[in-house]
């Protein structure tokens, strides 16, 4: 593989390593966080023992959910020590409800792994709903094994019953770009989520639920699970289920393009095969996207120019067709045989290969002139994006926080201490740049820090209530806010 990372994420360091190892990539260092690679196991770690016979995946197959009727099929995957003839029963029950029976079936089981399909149909389902649409009704299905009179194993899943669909038909803006749910197209508001921790071993299901249900309170109805972090843990999409917000769910590439080599793509292959079947019966996860960026960079950022005129058309070709076959091959078919009837998008921002990305009338939108290229806020106004998965602008934290990592000597932000904590090169003085264009001087730093959160609040608001008002045309923005 030709290709060396360029991209510093706002840092002064070259990491060359990070698009090499299944990491974080954020770990290696943004522009929004420090640069700590963390080592050890951190995940739980889980030794299973079984003799005749193990399920190891239960999934609900969603063929077609209607108000009428939900047609569903089950699907378990079990692995059998030898060959046998086995009763596998199926039930459902409401949440907090009694059990239903849905059948049972016979079957002969062979050593190894058996993947075992069966249909059936609930009427009149409760259907789930994004928050403010309707209600987030779930059912938990359960499946038995029985070996004789004993039962060899038993499994439960829990999920929403929806129709979902991302549509994009063409018209007079160009094509749209909304996800429908029940027949309903949906307005998307919510912000970009990064890991809530550089140590993610620190974080709770408290922390998720505070942080989550902050987002409904302010009115929230998606997250994006943004691709230079880590996936997250199960409980954070059960809070996403339970409270009704969607999620944008990428996988893990955040701005480098990816090795080419054989070792590498099978690697990748079989995470996104772990992930999908770990999470594919959230009923809040609409989207599975390939990336963060990294098609948008290839195509506009001034590394990535530098770096193809550096080499061969020929190398320059290969690079971009392992990109191909990675986000256009083995993930969108990972999605499409085992997430169906979730969709499946390349990168963010991308218009699906069909025109160059981050165009207004053609898939996603990431929109930073206001910031990065100090672009005045009424510049939002603008935009006229089919979907806005990135805007934003920086403040810094409150007085309280500062004070943990500071002294009051280290209160200016050109001290050692203010810019040490700024990882986006030349944000601090940015911040001051904006300010002064609308405010006066602030009297001291803590006016300074109080008036950066005013004015952050203000400039995503002008954007904010811009792209509300596109609907039709514009359907969702994601903000990505940083302190």
């Amino acid at each position: 593989m030709p290709f060396i990372s360029t991209h510093n994420f706002g840092n002064e360091e070259n990491i060359a390593t990070a698009p090499y190892a299944r990491k974080a990539p954020y770990q290696y260092g943004w522009d929004w966080g420090p640069r700590f690679l963390t080592e050890g196991i951190w995940q739980p770690i889980l030794l299973e023992s079984w003799d005749s016979l193990r399920i190891d995946n239960f999934h609900i197959h969603q063929r077609k959910v209607t108000s009428d009727t939900a047609s569903l099929e089950a699907e378990l995957a079990v692995e059998a020590s030898q060959s046998t003839t086995a009763l596998i029963s199926y039930a459902h029950s409401e949440l907090s409800r009694r059990q239903s029976s849905d059948g049972s079936q016979t079957v002969q089981l062979d050593p190894g792994i058996n993947q075992v399909f069966f249909a059936f149909r609930i009427a009149a389902p409760k259907r789930w709903y994004p928050v403010g649409y309707g209600t987030q009704d779930r059912y938990r299905f359960s499946t038995s094994i029985r070996l004789g009179h004993e039962t060899a194993a038993r499994a439960e899943v829990t999920t929403g019953l929806r129709s979902l669909e991302l549509r994009r038909q063409a018209d007079q803006w160009g094509k749209s770009f909304e996800f429908v749910v029940n027949g309903v197209s949906v307005f998307a508001k919510g912000a970009n989520v990064i890991p809530f921790d550089s140590f993610p071993n620190r974080v709770t299901p408290e922390v998720h639920r505070r942080i989550l249900e902050a987002a409904r309170d302010a009115h929230m109805n998606m997250v994006r699970e943004w691709g230079g972090g880590h996936y997250e843990s199960d409980d954070s999409y059960d809070i996403c289920d339970e409270l009704g917000i969607l999620v944008w769910q990428e996988f893990m590439f955040g701005g480098d393009m990816v090795p080419g080599d054989i070792d590498f793509q099978e690697n990748v292959r079989q995470e996104a095969i772990d992930q999908i079947k770990r999470l594919r019966d959230h009923p809040s996860i609409v989207i599975w996207c390939g990336n963060n960026e990294i098609e948008t960079g290839w195509y506009h950022w001034g590394d990535r120019q530098e770096f193809k005129e550096s080499i061969s058309p020929e190398t320059r070709d290969r690079v971009w067709q392992d990109y191909i076959i990675m986000f256009a091959d083995i993930l969108k078919r990972a999605v499409t045989e085992l997430a169906d009837p979730t969709p499946y998008w390349p990168s963010s921002s991308s218009a699906n290969f069909e025109e160059i990305p981050d165009n207004q009338h053609n898939g996603d939108m990431h929109y930073w002139a206001v910031w990065h290229q100090e672009a005045p806020a009424e510049d939002y106004t603008r935009q006229l994006p089919r979907f806005m998965t990135e805007f934003g602008f920086q403040s810094f934290p409150e007085m309280r926080t500062i004070r943990t990592f500071a002294k009051p000597e280290d209160f200016d932000i050109r001290s050692t201490v203010m810019q040490a904590h700024q990882k986006n090169k030349g944000g601090n003085e940015r911040i001051l740049t904006y300010m002064l264009r609308e405010y006066r001087q602030p009297k001291d730093f803590p006016s300074f820090v109080y008036l950066s959160q005013v004015q952050q609040a203000e400039i995503i608001k002008i954007g904010a209530e811009h792209l509300r008002r596109q609907r039709p045309r514009t359907m969702g923005f994601v903000v990505l806010a940083v302190e």
